[in-house]
């Protein structure tokens, strides 16, 4: 099934973009001056990423939308913001502090494993003229 493929992009890329937007309207607010905000995108400004994150938050939507499903992981991974968040996740050492989907050592295994799975898998279907990305 092609949905497969494409399944762990679309889900980091809306857990990224929701989370940026999120700690953005925390950072907001006055109740959160006192927290610290735990977030992978916590250590950037968020109005120098600003720009990146819409752009891929436009892509995200136009991928829920319009895309065929074999053309999304090819679209997706135009955005840097993308590599900026696995990285950002995987290199993180407070992971006790996020939600769920950062749990550790769970998200740091996830990431490393999808993109070795990726890189073998699209390795062998591509080269055995199956369809891939």
């Amino acid at each position: 099934p092609n949905f497969l493929i494409a399944a762990p992009t679309l889900f980091v890329s809306t857990i990224s973009v929701l989370y940026y937007f999120y700690g953005a309207i925390k950072s907001r607010s006055k109740a959160s001056s006192t927290r610290a905000i735990h977030s992978p995108f916590a250590h950037l400004r968020i109005i120098d990423i600003l720009p990146y994150m819409l752009h891929w938050g436009f892509l995200l939507a136009i991928a829920y939308v319009i895309l065929h499903i074999q053309v999304i992981t090819r679209f997706m991974s135009a955005t840097p913001a993308l590599y900026w968040f696995m990285a950002a996740a995987v290199l993180s050492t407070q992971g006790k502090n996020y939600p769920i989907f950062f749990h550790k050592p769970l998200l740091p295994f996830a990431a490393v494993a999808f993109s070795l799975a990726y890189i073998v898998l699209g390795c062998v279907l591509h080269t055995n003229f199956y369809p891939w990305t």
